[in-house]
């Protein structure tokens, strides 16, 4: 426990410096983490090309503000490994990247509208009252996980990475891999489904439901 806090307090310290302007911190940042952020980007499918760019952005984000968003260091705030931290970022931008290339595939492959979508079911959870519930029950459960835990479900649920692959980019064991994911879920579910029940006590909708019509607007991951 100390050796964690003692080293957290030097990722404080080496934030504070860049935030300050320091180079010479902008430097330390850079080499103790980029070789290893390059490669568990190019671990979890980039082309070294694509995972530089990636990075080359995420140093400019973290110690250059404008007038809409304040440096990205800014939110550190030195409860985890600066490295942890700057992983789920960075895995996160990545997946962001690969989520709007396939959209924009897609829609060059689809140049017709799709038809008979599940939201032209009759059924009652279909209806316009019940999807207006759905963002914000959804962004609850998704608000109380850790980022690291999000980037989880994301590329098993979304990307469907095996279990066994992720498993390798964070360097767990499947099983623990399989308890992270279980408690993100339970979670996940839980926070949504009480910010459903208490909208509408008697509404007769189930986490499945859920699920599906979360899968038909793409709120889920959107």
């Amino acid at each position: 426990m100390a050796t964690d806090e003692t080293t957290n307090l030097h990722d404080v310290d080496l934030v504070q410096r860049c935030l300050e302007g320091c180079e010479e911190g902008v430097g330390t940042l850079k080499a103790g983490h980029f070789a290893y952020l390059l490669q568990m980007l190019i671990g979890a499918g980039a082309t070294p090309a694509e995972a530089e760019d990636l990075l080359s952005q995420l140093w400019v984000d973290c110690v250059v503000g404008d007038a809409h968003k304040k440096p990205l260091l800014s939110r550190y705030n030195g409860l985890s490994p600066l490295r942890a931290w700057l992983k789920a970022i960075a895995m996160n931008r990545w997946i962001s990247l690969k989520r709007a290339q396939t959209v924009h595939m897609r829609a060059i492959e689809q140049l017709a509208p799709a038809t008979g979508t599940a939201n032209d079911r009759p059924d009652a959870v279909h209806s316009l009252e019940i999807r207006s519930l759905l963002a914000p029950a959804i962004r609850r459960g998704l608000d109380a996980c850790a980022s690291e835990d999000l980037i989880l479900l994301q590329l098993i649920h979304v990307h469907k990475l095996t279990r066994r692959e992720v498993a390798v980019v964070w360097g767990w064991d499947e099983s623990k891999m399989s308890r992270r994911l279980r408690d993100a879920s339970n979670r996940i579910s839980t926070l949504a489904m009480e910010h459903v029940k208490k909208a509408d006590p008697n509404l007769d909708i189930t986490w499945t439901d859920l699920l599906d019509l979360c899968e038909a607007q793409s709120i889920l991951w959107g």
